[in-house]
C-alpha cells in the first residue's frame, strides 16, 4: 500500500546519508511517477523535450525536499472505531464517512477486506496507511501544480525567443512529423501561376485585396464592396476552384 509516499519518506529520512542510497531512492520515485513525467514532456515541442525532462526532474527534487508529512486523521473517530469492536472494514466506513477514507479503501479494498479489525493493533495501522495515502495525494496534487508552472513558464520562454530563431523545417512536430511534412508538394500539381487564366471580372475582383503594397483580409474587402465577409470567401472559392480547373486541363501533361 502507498508504495510511492513511503518511499518519499525514506527519501527524506536519508537526505543526510551517502549519496548513493539517496540516488537510489530518487529513481524509484521517478519509476512511480514516470507515467505523469511523461505526459508533462509531451506538453512542450519535441526538439526541446530532453532539456524539459531534466527541468521536471529538478522540480521533483525541490518538491520532494520542501515536502512535509501532515496528519489527515480524525482522532475523535479512530477512538469511536475502537469503543464499535468492528471486524470488517464495511463497518469502518460507516463509521468514518468521509470520501477520501472511502477513496482509500476502494484502491485497497481487497487487501482489508482480509484484515480482522477486532484487533486493535489493525486499527492503528490502517489509519497509518489512511494518513499516508492522504499524503501521496496531496504530493501528487502539489507536484501537478509545479510542473503546470514549469510547462507554462518554458513555453513562454519558447515563444519569446522564436522570433530571433530562424524557422527550421526539420523541426520535429512529434515522433513522426517535421515540418517540412506538412508543406504540400506542388511540383505535380502547381508549377507556375498563370493569371491570364483569370478573366478580367475576376482580376479585377482579386485586385481589391491589394492596397498600398498591403495585402488586406477578406472583412475588409467585405466593408468596401458592401458585402458579407462570407460573400468574399465564397466568390474567392469559386475563383480557386475555376482557375484550378483550368489549369489542370492545360497543363497536366505539361513538363517544366
Amino acid at each position: 500500500m502507498n508504495k510511492l509516499i513511503k518511499l518519499i519518506l525514506q527519501f527524506k529520512e536519508c537526505e543526510n546519508c551517502n549519496q548513493y542510497s539517496n540516488d537510489i531512492l530518487f529513481e524509484e520515485i521517478y519509476i512511480e511517477l514516470k507515467y505523469l513525467i511523461k505526459s508533462y514532456i509531451c506538453k512542450v515541442p519535441i526538439d526541446n523535450r530532453d532539456d524539459f525532462k531534466q527541468e521536471l526532474l529538478s522540480c521533483l527534487y525541490k518538491v520532494l525536499q520542501v515536502f512535509k508529512i501532515q496528519n489527515n486523521v480524525d482522532n475523535g473517530i479512530i477512538k469511536n472505531i475502537k469503543v464499535s469492536k468492528t471486524d470488517n472494514i464495511n463497518d469502518i466506513i460507516k463509521i468514518y464517512n468521509n470520501k477520501y477514507f472511502k477513496a482509500f479503501v476502494n484502491k485497497y479494498k481487497q487487501e482489508l477486506q482480509e484484515v480482522d479489525f477486532n484487533n486493535l493493533n489493525n486499527i492503528v495501522l490502517l489509519m497509518d496507511e489512511f494518513n499516508l495515502f492522504c499524503n501521496e495525494n496531496q504530493f501528487i496534487k502539489y507536484l501537478i501544480i509545479s510542473f503546470n508552472n514549469n510547462v507554462k513558464s518554458f513555453n513562454d520562454q519558447y515563444r519569446k525567443e522564436q522570433p530571433s530563431k530562424p524557422i527550421s523545417l526539420n523541426l520535429m512536430i512529434n515522433d513522426e512529423i517535421e515540418y517540412i511534412d506538412l508543406i504540400k508538394d506542388e511540383t505535380k500539381n502547381f508549377k507556375i501561376f498563370d493569371e491570364n487564366l483569370l478573366s478580367k471580372k475576376d482580376k479585377k475582383f482579386l485586385s481589391l485585396f491589394l492596397e498600398n503594397n498591403k495585402i488586406l483580409k477578406g472583412v475588409e474587402v467585405a466593408s468596401k464592396l458592401g458585402i458579407t465577409q462570407q460573400a468574399v470567401s465564397i466568390r474567392l472559392k469559386r475563383i480557386r476552384e475555376k482557375y484550378y480547373k483550368i489549369y489542370n486541363q492545360i497543363y497536366d501533361e505539361v513538363e517544366i
